[in-house]
């Protein structure tokens, strides 16, 4: 059982790790060009947007990744219903802050802390949500999977 959820939790890193190196959204400028910021900027910045509280309720989309990643801890690690079920649940608050974000209109993207207009979301972004959903879809599976015991071993 343990394979199982190593297995859902490899997968959705792998997407999560492509999404780093994916353009992920583009920064509007008064005057053009844009910026395009890869996943993996805005997983270094995200940590700095923890960090400016929470003044601006979109900053609250920066925590996405540290819930998914306890949400993957739990999931792998705790063998208890009580402990899937919390799991579930931070897998679900993950998937809605990131979801969130393609609703932004501005982000702070910088130590300056001054807000940023959110422009074109790219396949980075939807990589980095799909991470996700396929640890979401692994845990119900899962669930599925030891709420029917198989009885062929009889």
């Amino acid at each position: 059982m343990l394979t199982s959820r190593i297995v859902i939790a490899i997968l959705s890193s792998i997407i999560f790790y492509i999404s780093c190196w994916c353009p992920a959204f583009e920064v509007r400028h008064c005057t053009p060009p844009n910026d395009v910021i890869e996943g993996v900027l805005c997983l270094i910045m995200g940590f700095l947007g923890i960090l400016v509280g929470t003044e601006d309720p979109w900053n609250l989309v920066w925590l996405a990744n540290p819930i998914y990643v306890l949400s993957m801890l739990l999931f792998v690690l705790l063998d208890s219903k009580k402990g899937q079920n919390i799991a579930l649940i931070l897998c679900l608050c993950s998937i809605t802050m990131g979801l969130s974000f393609s609703l932004s209109s501005s982000l702070i993207l910088d130590e300056s802390g001054s807000p940023s207009s959110v422009g074109k979301l790219y396949i980075g972004y939807y990589l980095w949500v799909l991470s996700f959903v396929v640890l979401l879809i692994g845990m119900i599976l899962y669930r599925k999977r030891i709420s029917y015991p198989s009885f062929e071993h009889e």
